[in-house]
């Protein structure tokens, strides 16, 4: 299992490095209205439209936790940052602030949050609280490719949650990951559900095969993450942020 350092500020980011920050409230030093007072106008107008407070409140801390670590590796205020999205909602610095073609990416599940930061290369992070109160054997055989819902079939049942998690979080990473999201079908490609912290990605369709030169990781410190990268020498790295 990965040691997820706590840290309150950014390390130095180099060119072969990933940063992977996982955020909890109980661990954020940063108020509620701190949180708040940083995001801009459209992102505080949506969480307002949350009926819960508990989900405004964790898409305030998700997306202010996120303005502030890139504001801290640009050295730029977090309330300034501005986002652009691509066709598929992918959301992005704009290029005008951002001087060092950071690439990001943001998952939460609950009150838990994931966020991926490198330099120049894309990458997709998806975060999952297991929650045994699903079906996860109707939604991997709606959702997952043919080879991964026989293989969660044939574990044994108490091994089954984790394996379902970890592949959907790998999948969702990947997707995540090329920009796609859920326009990409999720039954073209296929990954592994073993406990490797590494695994690749297995095209299925000619257009996952023209993407799939991918590696997938996955951390279990009691959620589970899972990072998408393009295939290459990574240095990965693992932080507890604390504000």
């Amino acid at each position: 299992m990965a040691d997820f350092q706590t840290m309150g500020c950014t390390p130095p980011l180099k060119p072969s490095d990933v940063h992977l920050w996982w955020i909890e409230p109980q661990t954020c030093q940063l108020s509620h209205d701190s949180l708040w007072s940083v995001l801009d106008e459209a992102e505080q107008t949506r969480a307002q439209r949350f009926v819960k407070d508990r989900l405004t409140n964790h898409y305030v801390l998700a997306h202010g936790a996120l303005r502030h670590l890139l504001g801290q590796y640009l050295q730029q205020a977090p309330s300034a940052l501005r986002f652009q999205s691509n066709s598929h909602g992918k959301p992005h610095l704009d290029l005008k602030q951002n001087s060092l073609q950071l690439q990001f990416n943001l998952s939460h599940c609950r009150d838990q949050v994931l966020i991926g930061v490198s330099l120049e290369q894309p990458l997709g992070v998806d975060i999952e609280v297991p929650r045994d109160s699903h079906d996860i054997l109707a939604l991997a055989q709606r959702f997952f490719a043919p080879a991964e819902s026989q293989a969660l079939l044939a574990l044994p049942q108490a091994e089954q949650l984790q394996a379902f998690y970890r592949t959907w979080t790998r999948k969702e990473a990947f997707v995540k990951g090329i920009g796609r999201g859920l326009a990409f079908s999720l039954e073209s490609f296929a990954v592994s559900s073993d406990l490797e912290t590494l695994s690749p990605v297995i095209a299925i369709s000619q257009e996952a095969k023209a993407l799939s030169d991918w590696s997938l990781y996955t951390f279990e410190p009691g959620p589970i993450m899972s990072l998408a990268v393009k295939k290459g020498n990574h240095c990965i790295q693992t932080f507890r942020w604390t504000g």
